[in-house]
């Protein structure tokens, strides 16, 4: 497992623009991942560009989440370097 973080880590470090994805219709689970990783990134990699997208607004009683304010419906998937799915399964949850 340790080598599939390093391969995380130096992707990210690799990477200028990146695009946190969650599955529609979001929950605690995939809302909570997608911030905590946004967080992780912009603590330890400070000159990134980082993304929140749901196509799904967050609701009302998952605002309290951290970073939760950063999600956005719309993006260009050619603005970034990376792309990163949290908590989804299947690619048309996405």
């Amino acid at each position: 497992m340790e080598e599939i973080y390093l391969q995380i880590d130096q992707k990210i470090k690799d990477s200028t623009n990146i695009v946190l994805v969650s599955h529609k219709f979001p929950d605690g689970d995939t809302l909570g991942s997608a911030t905590a990783m946004y967080e992780m990134i912009m603590t330890n990699f400070e000159d990134k560009c980082v993304d929140i997208v749901n196509s799904d607004l967050v609701a009302e009683k998952l605002a309290f989440l951290p970073n939760s304010e950063k999600v956005i419906k719309e993006f260009d998937c050619n603005k970034y370097d990376i792309c990163i799915f949290l908590d989804i399964g299947n690619l048309s949850l996405a």
